[in-house]
This record gives C-alpha cells, sequence and structure tokens, in this order.
C-alpha cells in the first residue's frame, strides 16, 4: 500500500476519488487486523512468537514480477514479510504462521481463496486476513476475478 502510495506522488499523479476511498478502506482493515493481533488467544501465541507478535503479510508474486521493495518497505512499518512464488509453500506456511494480510500479483489470485479459507479455518478467532490484489491495467474481467477469489481491493 505504502509502495503504490508513494509511486503516486513520484509520478505527479493524483489518485481518484474511488483510489483515495479504497486506500483508506484498507488501512481501516489493517487497523483492525492490527488490533485484533493484540487481543490473542493462548493458542495462538506460539506462533506469533516467531514473529515478536508483528503482523504477518504473505506477499504472494510470479517469478518474475516482484514489486521491487514491497519487501522492504513494509518491512520498515514492522510487518513480517513472507514472499512466496509458489501457492503450495505459502499454504504450508500458512499452517504454522497465518497470515494477517495476503497480497497477490494478478497471475496468482487463484491460490487466493484457498490462503483465506485456511486462515480462517486454523485461527482461534477465524480472522480473515486482509487481501490485496496488484493488477497491471484497467481489465474489468481482472478485477472482478480478483474479487470473486476474496481480494477487499484490486490495486491498478
Amino acid at each position: 500500500l505504502t509502495v503504490y502510495l508513494s509511486s503516486l506522488v513520484e509520478s505527479g499523479v493524483e489518485a481518484s476519488r474511488l483510489q483515495r476511498e479504497r486506500s483508506l478502506a484498507l488501512l481501516d482493515s489493517l487497523a483492525e487486523t492490527v488490533g485484533g493481533a493484540i487481543g490473542m488467544t493462548a493458542a495462538s501465541r506460539p506462533a506469533r512468537a516467531a514473529t515478536g507478535a508483528h503482523p504477518v503479510v504473505y506477499y504472494l508474486r510470479a517469478d518474475d514480477r516482484e514489486l521491487p521493495g514491497l519487501s522492504a518497505q513494509l518491512g520498515h512499518e514492522r510487518f513480517v514479510v513472507r514472499s512466496f512464488n509458489d501457492g503450495n509453500r505459502a499454504l504450508a506456511e500458512g499452517r504454522h504462521l497465518p497470515p494477517n494480510a495476503v497480497i497477490v500479483d494478478q497471475g496468482m489470485v487463484a491460490w487466493l481463496g484457498k490462503l483465506i479459507d485456511q486462515s480462517e479455518r486454523i485461527t482461534d478467532d477465524h480472522r480473515r486476513p486482509v487481501a490485496i490484489v496488484l493488477c497491471d491495467g484497467g481489465d474489468v474481467r481482472n478485477r472482478l476475478f480478483a474479487q470473486r477469489a476474496g481480494a477487499e481491493s484490486v490495486l491498478e
């Protein structure tokens, strides 16, 4: 989210009203997720101990499509970022350390529903991770596919 907003500033492009509203909604969702991590139950504490109680973000992307600076920027914001180029690896890791948020490249959207379902099943409070999909352009089919898969926001 920070990289996306920074790119708008660097390019001198003003965000549209819709982009601003979606960004605010994402920030609200992230704030709720981070706030929910404070009141964890005892059963979820061992997995969170490995991250120092920082929110965990999964970044699922194709090999050649890593967004430069995303992991570093989120790390500076005190998120623990796990980057995957294989959906099966993300699911395997999710069994031990469920994500608070999932950022998925448009080529990996098919894995989004599986990650969300798994996280909801294994967390004590059946918490749904915040789901963000990164798309290339204005193709409405990509947006609809991402939203049907469970994305709360699609950033282009």
